[in-house]
């Protein structure tokens, strides 16, 4: 099946059949740029599919915030959620889009095999799956309901196939995120005293900062900055059991601006001021 140039947009599936299960009710190659993108939020009664074959921009819904999509990645727009999705300032983007709706549908995602809460799905390469989508919009004999109902069906074996793919990515990211965190972990506890910022474990790690923030927050639930500072504060109590250094010699040690500083966040973390831990350590 031919796919559709880029920089063209071109109808392919206007549908008003009907199945007892649901059907899909258009499809089309569309050309999108910041002007024609959909900027502000709406609200949609079916549901949606976009894949993105070239460009880049932004997504974003009412329960999941704005995120970064980019070629290769297809958004899943939700009946009654309000969503938007638009190329950035100055760019462009060419997607395939399909609508649908029905009971089975609604009943995938009352069961939870369409999650609400990740509505951006990475498949790659296009050339792969961008037939499989075409072949959903191949229009039927006008009034034919059986062949509605084959559609129905292929696209509900589409979206298996799409939730098994995402799901074995998920399981790798998942692994990679806990490598990387137990990874950086080890690096802040070792190196407390050295004051390293979490940009400067992101680098020595070779990643990003942003990556690693989300996989501490994916991973452990706080930031790296939370992470160290507890960890920081932790080592804090540390000396002070070991009676050896004073507090303000010790809030000087672990890179506190002074004593009183140092005292108010060691309270915050650990439950009480380090002059009642010391003593009751003592």
């Amino acid at each position: 099946m031919a796919i559709v140039p880029v920089g063209k947009s071109q109808l392919v599936l206007q549908s008003e059949g009907y199945s007892p299960l649901g059907r899909i009710t258009r499809a089309a190659f569309l050309h999108v740029t910041e002007r024609t993108g959909l900027k502000a939020a709406r609200v949609t009664t079916n549901y949606g599919l976009i894949y993105i074959l070239r460009g880049e921009g932004i997504y974003e819904d009412e329960r999941t915030g704005p995120r970064p999509v980019a070629a290769g990645d297809l958004i899943m727009v939700f009946p009654a959620f309000q969503h938007r999705y638009s190329p950035g300032k100055g760019q462009e983007w060419d997607e395939f889009f399909l609508a649908f709706g029905g009971p089975v549908f609604s009943l995938w995602q009352k069961s939870g095999l369409l999650n609400v809460e990740r509505p951006v799905m990475h498949l790659h390469p296009v050339e792969h799956w961008l037939p499989k989508m075409q072949a959903l919009a191949e229009p039927g004999p006008e009034g034919d309901s059986s062949y509605t109902l084959r559609q129905v069906c292929a696209l509900q074996l589409f979206l298996c196939e799409t939730q098994m793919t995402t799901a074995k990515q998920h399981d790798y990211i998942n692994s990679f995120e806990r490598s990387l965190v137990k990874q950086a972990g080890d690096i802040f506890s070792q190196r407390l005293e050295e004051r390293m910022t979490p940009r400067d474990v992101a680098k020595s790690v070779g990643v990003s900062y942003d990556t690693l923030r989300r996989s501490f927050k994916r991973v452990l639930g706080v930031s790296p900055g939370r992470f160290r500072a507890e960890r920081t504060l932790h080592h804090a109590a540390e000396l002070l059991s070991e009676g050896k250094l004073m507090n303000k010699e010790i809030a000087t040690r672990l890179g506190f601006s002074d004593e009183f500083h140092f005292s108010k966040r060691f309270h915050s973390v650990i439950g009480c001021s380090p002059r009642t831990y010391r003593r009751l350590r003592s």
